[in-house]
């Protein structure tokens, strides 16, 4: 433990601890108790949700007031939660993303989705493999930053479920795909069938959400 002077700030181990009106600690590498509005971890700033933006592994962390955001396939805590893995609350995969015609893909998920949140434009973010996003992308290769901004919106696609099984949907757009480009769907926050909340995102490791557009 340090000694507190009630000076603005506290210098542990060359990192420089946070002033919150109380000691600070420093815990065998873990992460300090989160009633503070900010903490260091292994020399990295943990986000916390009172700031616009948050400072993680040198990268610029997106935070607009959503419940949480995605950064790199790393989930930030939210409101005041301990920080942990959101990605253990169940939650629905996106297990196939192929196009269907010039200006729609069919998406499948691995179980029945809740459909308020399944059908929501604003959940989902595409890719290109390009330096900058165009015709149905929203972002562009390499940017990790899934933000309100850059999402999907109602004026640029439409999603309808397909028959009954809550698991297939057609996301339409108003613009066609352009042939060769390679394009990755990117949905969060999509909740189980019956349950709200959920707030990670909806692809992994064996996901098949990117796909090469063809002509039609």
């Amino acid at each position: 433990m340090m000694s507190y002077t009630y000076a603005p700030s506290q210098m542990y181990s060359g990192q420089m601890m946070p002033y919150t009106g109380m000691p600070s600690q420093m815990y065998s590498g873990q992460m300090p108790y989160t009633g503070m509005p900010s903490q260091m971890y292994s020399g990295q700033m943990m986000p916390y949700t009172s700031m616009p933006s948050q400072m993680y592994s040198g990268q610029m962390m997106p935070y607009t007031g959503m419940p949480s955001q995605m950064y790199s396939g790393q989930m930030m805590p939210n409101d005041g939660q301990m920080f942990g893995d959101p990605q253990m609350v169940p939650h629905p995969v996106l297990t196939l993303a192929r196009q269907t015609a010039p200006n729609q893909i069919e998406i499948t998920y691995d179980r029945p989705t809740d459909l308020a949140s399944a059908t929501n434009v604003s959940n989902y973010w595409i890719r290109n493999n390009l330096d900058r996003p165009s015709d149905i992308a929203t972002v562009e290769r390499g940017n990790m930053n899934l933000l309100p901004t850059n999402s999907l919106r109602p004026n640029m696609a439409r999603i309808t479920p397909v028959g009954n099984s809550k698991t297939r949907f057609l996301i339409t757009f108003n613009i066609n795909a352009t042939p060769s480009v390679q394009y990755t769907v990117l949905p969060c926050f999509v909740n189980l069938e019956g349950r709200t909340g959920f707030r990670g995102e909806n692809w992994g490791p064996e996901s098949r959400n990117t796909f090469t557009a063809q002509r039609f």
